[in-house]
């Protein structure tokens, strides 16, 4: 005669314990502030739920760019080169010459200071295709410019171009501004129709950042 007892008890216990943590569920909705305290107030669906933007840490594709951009970052500051190297898709002249590698090891400080703020979570978009991937932030308002009354946004892009075997490598980091968020990005195409309007696999919004055109 206990065990039903005890289920009741469970049921409750686990009831109770779903209760307190529904919050962690980013369910928006209104509890009863009248029911009695040996009953459990059930959340109300009827304002639907509050499902967040699909961001760089949720996409798999996303999460292993900010993967490799980590590597990248960490190698940059530790001054690894021979990491760089792996993780780069082009490399510029003066990490290449021995002779500036103290020039080289400066372009890896600030390109550290520039970006070790940097969270994924902040990366919430990722476009990509089978050649290349661009993860980037929303715009956010910025300080006017001296002298002037505009409004300024900018937002921050990491370029990728993926490996034969489908890795990321960093092509570019970039940060873009503009007074008017109505006229096309040129940093980045939302439009997948218009990202490639010569028609040669690659991006338009990263073609310039080559060095040398694949």
């Amino acid at each position: 005669m206990k065990k039903p007892i005890i289920a009741v008890i469970v049921l409750i216990a686990l009831g109770y314990i779903l209760f307190l943590n529904v919050d962690n569920f980013n369910i928006k909705g209104n509890y009863s502030t009248s029911t009695p305290s040996e009953s459990i107030p059930l959340p109300d669906f009827s304002n639907g739920l509050n499902i967040p933007k699909l961001s760089l840490k949720d996409s798999i594709v996303g999460a292993e760019a900010w993967q490799a951009f980590d590597d990248y970052r960490k190698a940059a500051h530790d001054h690894n080169l021979e990491e760089i190297k792996k993780l780069s898709y082009q490399l510029s002249d003066t990490c290449k010459n021995k002779q500036t590698e103290s020039d080289c090891f400066a372009i890896m400080d600030g390109l550290y200071e520039a970006t070790k703020d940097f969270k994924i979570a902040d990366f919430t978009n990722t476009i990509f295709d089978d050649k290349q991937i661009i993860s980037y932030t929303d715009y956010q308002k910025e300080a006017p410019e001296e002298g002037s009354s505009e409004d300024r946004f900018g937002r921050t892009l990491i370029y990728f171009i993926k490996s034969p075997t489908g890795s990321p490598l960093i092509l570019s980091i970039k940060f873009c501004s503009t007074n008017d968020l109505e006229m096309p990005d040129h940093c980045v195409e939302p439009d997948p129709s218009k990202r490639d309007l010569d028609n040669d696999g690659w991006w338009d919004s990263l073609q310039n950042i080559f060095y040398v055109k694949p």
